[in-house]
């Protein structure tokens, strides 16, 4: 049953992380001047990142297999999403790779062995694994540029320079906060270390409903495992006034909430409301890609429900409100299942100047850091385990 549940949040986290709502696949045959250019990607992206983390120069790599798969993205089906899966040869050294693009660029990449490495790895779980993902993110904006990389990798060189401690820390510099999240499994096997990064815009985080991180890097030391989250590359920001007041926005979500409470028989008993950019999943304003300033208010209920066809805990309800017109956006039950997806820290939480551990005093806020780190661990154990399923996916947005 493990295997089950490890498949089944690997579907939601990878398909939700590259922000794909609603899928309907077809194959496509990899023959056109695109897979060309797809193909040259996978094998620059491959030799940058391999050479990041050894030090050495393993020379041109060579793809050996290619495929390619696409579907349509969200419910509009306006744009076009594409799954790549290939086996690369780097010198003596082989690589399954996978990589999403939507919309041209270029949002999910994991490189692996072909078979799970018990031996040495060129990567440690210590404070040097800092400087490797350092050197990754450096090979990634490489290939792909960015200003946000640059405050990606500006905020990791001032933490490796001040401190270099490789622990559970959410640090903040500027507009950019960035979590390290390390995962101790059991008898140290398969230990992993997730680096995320938010980038804030007008001092407000932005929030992904998939994945709440603009970019992530996921590296399992000891099998030479390396995942890349890249959904800000991918993503419109819609500047707009601020019109609606937290209050306002609690006022506006409150009915929806109150409505949703008394149809399943409890009460709400805490409600708040933090300001993020939330992406348009439904297409509310016209693009599922553009993002605006949102108020995403929380309720919660006065005990817990059980869900048994969804197998999944109800805890409150989530509106969002749009913060220049009040218009309400999205809402749904927020359920255990939702609160894996960790929703980002409120801004100006912590600073770099004083790094400490990711503390809160709110008993969803430590629900939400005790199951990411299961989720996580569940999620990098299923992605040696299991080929990610193409055939038939289902959006995750209103759990």
């Amino acid at each position: 049953m493990r295997y089950v549940h490890a498949i089944i949040l690997t579907i939601i986290l990878l398909i939700g992380n590259t922000l794909t709502t609603v899928i309907v696949p077809s194959e496509v045959k990899p023959s056109s001047s695109s897979d060309e250019k797809l193909k040259s990607l996978v094998t620059t992206i491959t030799q940058r990142i391999v050479e990041a983390v050894t030090g050495e120069s393993i020379g041109k790599c060579i793809i050996d297999s290619f495929h390619k798969s696409e579907a349509f993205f969200g419910f509009s089906g306006k744009y076009t999403i594409y799954y790549i899966d290939a086996n690369v040869f780097c010198n003596t050294h082989a690589f399954k790779v996978e990589m999403t693009v939507l919309n041209n660029s270029t949002v999910y990449f994991i490189l692996r062995p072909p078979v799970f490495l018990n031996e040495s790895s060129p990567i440690q779980l210590d404070s040097s694994l800092l400087r490797g993902v350092l050197r990754i993110a450096n090979a990634w904006y490489d290939v792909f540029k960015g200003d946000y990389l640059v405050n990606a990798i500006k905020t990791l060189e001032r933490y490796v320079m001040e401190y270099n401690e490789l622990r559970n820390v959410t640090v903040e510099l500027d507009n950019t906060i960035m979590s390290i999240l390390v995962i101790k499994s059991i008898a140290g096997w398969m230990d992993a270390v997730a680096i995320r990064w938010m980038f804030k815009i007008n001092n407000t985080p932005t929030y992904y409903l998939e994945m709440p991180w603009d970019f992530s890097i996921v590296v399992v030391p000891q099998g030479f495992v390396i995942e890349i989250y890249d959904n800000r590359r991918v993503v419109r920001i819609k500047q707009v006034d601020i019109n609606i007041s937290k209050d306002k926005a609690i006022e506006i979500a409150q009915p929806k909430a109150e409505e949703y409470a008394k149809q399943r028989s409890v009460e709400i008993i805490e409600s708040n409301a933090t300001l993020y950019y939330v992406r348009d999943v439904y297409g509310v304003r016209g693009d599922e890609l553009d993002m605006y300033p949102c108020w995403v208010v929380m309720f919660l209920f006065n005990e817990t429900l059980k869900d048994e066809d969804m197998n999944l805990y109800e805890i409150g309800y989530v509106v969002y409100v749009l913060a220049d017109n009040g218009e309400i956006l999205n809402q749904h039950r927020i359920s255990d299942l939702w609160l894996n997806l960790e929703l980002p820290p409120e801004s100006g939480e912590l600073t770099l100047g004083k790094p400490s551990l990711l503390s809160g005093s709110s008993l969803v806020h430590i629900m939400r850091i005790a199951i990411i780190v299961a989720i996580i661990a569940s999620v990098i154990i299923s992605l040696l385990l299991v080929a990610r399923r193409r055939k038939t996916s289902h959006g995750v947005s209103n759990h």
